[in-house]
């Protein structure tokens, strides 16, 4: 597969994930009390609904897209592609996981607004992937990407695990931001 093609695939999840982070039912997430919440999602109901799809065929897009550079001729030019695909599939482990909590937002307001869903799939999705954009960040340095896609994709995915660390808590929209940058390497600058 293309590197535009695979482009293309990053760019729709990583922009379906950011519509979902910004449409008005995403004020959810920021409202400070449960019933604030709670009103804010009876208000919209389907854009939340539907803001959850988005999250999740977001967070899958992407993870595919990583596999199918591990798994193509850029990962056979860097000196770990197993590791590569394994932290791929990790990504998408931890995508498929934190559809767990996709599916409790979407089928329970009040739960999701009084904090009483689990948790634990959000952490497993959120540490696998900073993980993996961090192996990622490290395989630009090494392969035959530009420097600056390396060190802007390992800089931001560890300073973001520690800040996940400190806060127990990271917008996951922002693992969706640090994409974009290789996104526009594919289209551009990468090998054909």
């Amino acid at each position: 597969m293309t590197y535009s093609k695979i482009a293309w695939i990053m760019l729709i999840g990583s922009s379906l994930f950011l519509l979902a982070a910004f449409n008005p039912s995403a004020m959810a997430f920021a409202a400070r009390t449960p019933e604030t919440k709670l009103d804010i999602l009876n208000k919209l109901p389907r854009l939340w609904v539907v803001s959850q799809f988005g999250f999740g065929f977001g967070a899958i897009l992407p993870a595919i897209g990583y596999l199918l550079l591990a798994r193509g001729p850029y990962g056979a030019n860097t000196p770990f592609p197993g590791i590569l695909t394994a932290v791929s599939i990790g990504m998408l482990i931890g995508a498929g996981l934190w559809g767990i909590n996709l599916v409790q937002r979407a089928s329970d307001f009040e739960g999701f607004a009084r904090g009483a869903h689990a948790n634990w799939p959000f952490v497993v999705y959120t540490v696998l992937t900073l993980v993996g954009l961090a192996v990622w960040g490290y395989a630009y340095l090494q392969g035959n990407m530009p420097a600056w896609i390396g060190w802007g994709t390992l800089g931001p995915a560890v300073a973001l695990f520690v800040l996940f660390i400190v806060f127990k808590d990271m917008p996951p929209f922002v693992y969706y931001l640090v994409n974009l940058e290789l996104i526009w390497v594919l289209f551009k600058h990468a090998p054909k």
